[in-house]
């Protein structure tokens, strides 16, 4: 899937006409991905979710991966896939929910 790569994050600086959110790339340049406007319940834990989607699309993608496996996979070191999975995991949910 094609997506914008990098950390994305709320603009903590421009919130009172909505909020954008950025993009940090490996040159630490930032570049808008989306805008929420102040409309509606919630435009700031929606602009969160926003910025936790590519964690939970990676995070799926492993769980996905960990799902297909069949026990006896021979090679499959399916501990280490859990852990990297349960840490993405983590991470979206902690942005998600703004922290």
């Amino acid at each position: 899937m094609n997506y914008t790569k990098g950390e994305w994050s709320v603009d903590p600086e421009i919130e009172q006409d909505g909020y954008f959110i950025r993009c940090l790339d490996e040159n630490e340049d930032g570049e808008s991905v989306a805008f929420v406007y102040p409309f509606g319940k919630n435009p700031k834990a929606n602009a969160h979710l926003i910025v936790a989607a590519p964690d939970m699309y990676e995070a799926l993608k492993g769980w996905d991966k960990l799902r297909a496996m069949r026990p006896l996979d021979s090679g499959a070191d399916i501990d280490a896939i859990l852990q990297k999975c349960a840490e993405i995991t983590d991470k979206a949910l902690a942005r998600a929910e703004g922290k």
